[in-house]
């Protein structure tokens, strides 16, 4: 960093058979102590020109919505979270109530009776001291306005008050975004930071050199924050989530306006070189196709504002600042669509200038040259062997990709304690007695909390880039989509010799599960294939910062993903995008030769790191021994084949039954008499089909999962699938057809097909009396009740095949194929007194709105719960006051629902009643009287938990069905 001008550390003792630390757990003196000198000379000052909520410099248009009462989290709250974060939940919530972002200056400070106490802008060589005093809110959020009233001071001899501040807009609010929005304003200059998210979530834990700590710690981050894994390259571990949560607030008390939950609405090349973009609120039915350009919500923090306001503010700038990673497309329009290279690109352009890499490997200031060539690095006597073939660009001897597995789990989840053994801590380790035997290039990192309590555990390491496999290699990186991420780490930790009854194989599932539901379950425990890029170096121009082509005034900036996919192994990321949000800042100040030189101190840095990145995956590449790894690897990928063999089976079963559906559907509907009326049994046999067609899609989408598909190719399909509107399974062919193998590409179209398409096979009869008889294996009760309905009196064999089927196991079908043969008979029996058959109370039931999203042969299990009652004109059904316990739905009839003699509503036949029952047991609302002689279905609330824990979908259903009504009350 510009600030910073590194002293070495002294080295660590890696062969202790101890944990080492570098870093103490409690600074000299408590915090309070500090403070305490500072806080009786403190006084209010009356700070005068805060810019107004609709009238500050950078921001037009600005219409505020609403002012929210309540700050929202800025953070996920996970169960997993609040278990194994560093950060107390009490820090937490200080860090996140709206009133820590007050202005910072708002006091007086005398802070020179403790200046000697206070971090200087160069990283000291000693450890780090953490300053903030975290033991309630006012002494955090004062120890943290003391810390940037000092930091500010520091840095005001360098900054030239004739040279006028600018107006900075910061696209993306990572690490990155808010520490260059903190530097810029620490300089006086105007700051608007715009983020996507609205809240952050990215879970996983990172480890930051001294660098970072001590310049997060003089900010004012407290060390209840932090892991000490210092035992691992002298490095301390954050949660991401909670950086970005610290930094958050720090920029709000400096004044920096962020905008969260909204992005730029059109990046383009007339409005960058005007200096003015503008801001809309970020949906995710902006994807789906909504109208998101009319959304409005967009959530604006300013000090200890929080407010939402309207889509359409527009942000004018002088200087923007990309540190999206390239996600918002302004990198490509100020560099161009190839700003990005392969890493061995920069590499060798690197060793073009200096052949003995010297330079890059042996800098002093850098802070992370020490661990390059050591026991967690490479050793230096290939330097030269790996400098000749960088120079020849020899592309299978430097890989620019690396398969890898990163693990970041709860400490509770590995039972028995994990200590260092002889080898160098962080590479060896032992349970117990048992030494493990961890891998080379493989890490454990215990993540313990200042009060050494572990939280966490980093288990991590590069995987082959191809196993051996039945005599032919397979390469790793075509099967790690299919691959199951803790499967693989539960194989591997058994592999390397953690006992059985060591690993809670259950909370190690759930603690997955968790994370996954917020969204990052790829930082949680993930297999991947890295693929190193950065961006173009070395020019005459640096490319990460300059002026906006076609502009006099404009500056931009790049910072962030300066090194894309940064190995996990070398854990530089944050350390360098803090370093080029200092630099960038500090050049502003600076024109002409003077800011050529300043960039190219950052650019240099830049190059250095890729040539030190592509040095450790050269040795990776040179490890033809992988340990334990390979032969797991190998175990999976013979189970992932076996599992694919027995899912191609049943797709083959799968694609039978499809064909069957479709020929079945075929004959039905072409064997119909040209012109004749349409039965209700034709229809509901055929809508019966069509929901086994749907079915059978669906397995086969959940099939193709178990394959050597990439889990994100099938996801859009995926998606259709869950809406499930209409002619949805052709949707998915159209969407899966061009990447699918042909067979199962065949399958997808023959459940697309409209039936009509098949020559006839079988007569309508046929069908019917062969769909009846139960012929096919696909053909559910549902589907024969329906075909023995609709079988005509003059259908071959019918009276047999109805008689049969009478004495059937299955009610449904016997009872449909009792109703058919009593009303072939002219039964003598009254029809009010006949007893509805079950496929009719089906069919009266998807006439009710709750049940009407569910398909018949779903209803069929309703329906198999219903009790029927009968009731006299003028009887009283439901009483007001009395425990409900069972829902109402009229079969024939009327009844009047009336409270104190008020007439609520009367409901008739299809419509229902006593809802609400269903859910809870609570009084009755209201009474229901008979206003004729009525026929009701009851279904009783416990028969109809029974259900929902069978068929959870149809509680789903219901509750859409539920929440229409509301709505259409609230409408009316």
């Amino acid at each position: 960093m510009s600030d910073f001008s590194e002293s070495d550390a002294p080295p660590l003792s890696l062969g202790s058979s101890q944990f080492q630390t570098a870093v103490p757990s409690m600074p000299g003196k408590p915090p309070a102590e500090l403070w305490s000198l500072v806080r009786g000379k403190a006084r209010t000052n009356s700070v005068a020109g805060e810019r107004p909520l609709d009238g500050s410099v950078l921001e037009d248009g600005l219409s505020m919505v609403t002012l929210l009462a309540e700050a929202p989290p800025r953070t996920t709250h996970s169960v997993a979270i609040k278990r194994s974060s560093p950060m107390s939940f009490s820090v937490r919530a200080m860090l996140e109530d709206r009133d820590f972002g007050r202005r910072f200056d708002v006091t007086s400070l005398d802070l020179g009776a403790i200046s000697d106490r206070l971090p200087k802008l160069e990283c000291p060589v000693g450890a780090v001291e953490f300053l903030a005093d975290d033991s309630s809110f006012e002494d955090l959020s004062f120890s943290v306005d003391c810390l940037l009233q000092h930091r500010k001071q520091l840095l005001s001899y360098s900054i030239d008050s004739a040279k006028p501040r600018r107006d900075v807009l910061v696209l993306g609010a990572g690490p990155g975004g808010l520490m260059a929005a903190i530097e810029l304003s620490l300089r006086n200059h105007r700051v608007v930071v715009c983020e996507q998210r609205e809240v952050y979530t990215r879970n996983r834990f990172i480890g930051v050199y001294k660098q970072v700590a001590h310049l997060m710690a003089s900010l004012g981050m407290p060390e209840r924050m932090t892991y000490d894994f210092t035992h691992y390259r002298g490095k301390r571990g954050l949660m991401l989530a909670d950086i970005q949560t610290f930094l958050h607030a720090v920029a709000l008390k400096l004044g920096v306006v962020i905008y969260t939950g909204a992005v730029v609405r059109e990046v383009n090349a007339q409005a960058l070189r005007r200096g003015e973009f503008e801001l809309q609120r970020y949906t995710r039915g902006a994807a789906a196709g909504a109208d998101a350009a009319a959304a409005i919500g967009m959530t604006r923090w300013h000090y200890d504002t929080v407010s939402r306001v309207r889509s359409g503010v527009s942000i004018r700038f002088d200087t923007v600042l990309e540190a999206t990673g390239g996600r918002s497309g302004l990198r490509e329009l100020l560099v161009g669509p190839e700003n990005v290279v392969s890493l061995r690109t920069v590499g060798r352009d690197a060793a073009l200038r200096d052949p003995t890499l010297n330079s890059y490997f042996d800098d002093p200031t850098d802070h992370c040259a020490q661990f390059v060539e050591s026991d967690y690095g490479c050793p230096p006597n290939i330097r030269a062997e790996f400098s000749n073939l960088l120079r020849a660009d020899d592309a299978a001897r430097i890989p620019d990709e690396l398969p890898g597995l990163v693990s970041n789990v709860d400490a509770s989840i590995i039972l028995k304690p994990v200590e260092a053994t002889q080898r160098s801590p962080g590479v060896g380790a032992r349970i117990g007695d048992r030494e493990l035997d961890i891998p080379r290039d493989w890490v454990l990192v215990r993540c313990p909390l200042p009060d050494r309590t572990l939280t966490r555990y980093q288990i991590e390491g590069p995987l082959p880039q191809s196993f051996e496999f039945g005599g032919k290699r397979v390469a790793t990186k075509d099967y790690l989509g299919a691959l199951n991420p803790v499967s693989l780490l539960v194989r591997l930790l058994y592999a390397m010799g953690v006992p059985f009854d060591a690993v809670d194989r259950q909370r190690l599932v759930e603690f997955y599960t968790q994370e996954n539901s917020q969204g990052d379950a790829s930082d949680i425990v993930a297999a991947f294939v890295g693929t190193f890029r950065g961006l173009r170096l070395g020019g005459k121009q640096p490319i990460w910062c300059g002026r906006v082509h076609g502009s006099e005034k404009l500056e931009y900036g790049i910072i962030g993903e300066a090194l894309q996919n940064a190995w996990y192994r070398f854990g530089v990321g944050v350390d360098d995008t803090f370093a080029g949000a200092a630099q960038f800042a500090a050049g502003l100040e600076l024109q002409g030769e003077a800011k050529q030189a300043h960039v190219q101190i950052f650019e240099r840095v830049m190059m250095a790191r890729s040539v030190q990145v592509l040095y450790h995956l050269y040795l990776v590449q040179q490890n033809t021994d992988q340990g334990v790894v390979g032969p797991v690897l190998t175990e999976c990928y013979i189970d992932r084949r076996y599992r694919a063999d027995q899912a191609e089976a049943r797709l083959r079963e799968e694609g039978r039954q499809a064909a069957g559906m479709l020929a079945a559907l075929s004959d039905l509907q072409q064997g119909a008499a040209p012109g004749a009326k349409r039965e209700e049994s034709a229809g509901l046999l055929e809508a019966a089909l069509e929901h086994r067609r749907d079915l059978c899609c669906r397995s086969v989408i959940g099939l193709l999962g178990s394959l050597d598909y990439d889990p994100k190719a099938l996801e859009p399909a995926r998606q259709v699938m869950r809406i499930g509107s209409s002619g949805w399974r052709t949707k998915v062919y159209e969407l899966l057809k061009d990447g699918l193998a042909p067979a199962h590409s065949e399958l997808l179209a023959v459940l697309a097909k409209h039936p009509m398409s098949n020559a006839v096979e079988r007569s309508r009869e046929e069908r019917l009396v062969e769909l009846g008889m139960g012929r096919y294996d696909w053909a559910s009760p549902w589907v024969r009740a329906c075909a023995l309905s609709a079988l005509g009196p003059d259908a071959l064999s019918a009276h047999d095949v109805l008689l049969r089927a009478t004495l059937e196991s299955d009610r449904l079908v016997a009872d449909t194929a009792s109703a058919v043969l009593a009303r072939r008979r002219a039964d003598s029996v009254p029809p009010g007194t006949r007893p509805h058959p079950l496929i009719d109370k089906v069919i009266l039931l998807k006439e009710v709105s709750i049940f009407s999203s569910i398909a018949h042969e779903e209803l069929a299990g309703v329906a198999n719960l219903l009790m029927e009652v009968r009731v006299a004109r003028g009887e009283q059904i439901v009483t007001a006051g009395e425990l409900g316990d069972c829902l109402y739905v009229i079969a024939a009839g009327r009844v009047r629902v009336h409270d104190q003699g008020r007439t609520l509503a009367e409901l008739s036949k299809s419509q229902f009643f006593g809802e609400l029952s269903l859910l809870d047991a609570e009084p009755r609302s209201a009474s229901v009287v008979a206003l004729e002689e009525t026929r009701l279905l009851k279904l009783g609330q416990d028969d109809f938990y029974a259900l929902m824990a069978d068929r959870p979908q149809i509680l789903h259903a219901i509750n859409r069905g539920l929440c229409q009504m509301v709505r259409s009350m609230l409408r009316t």
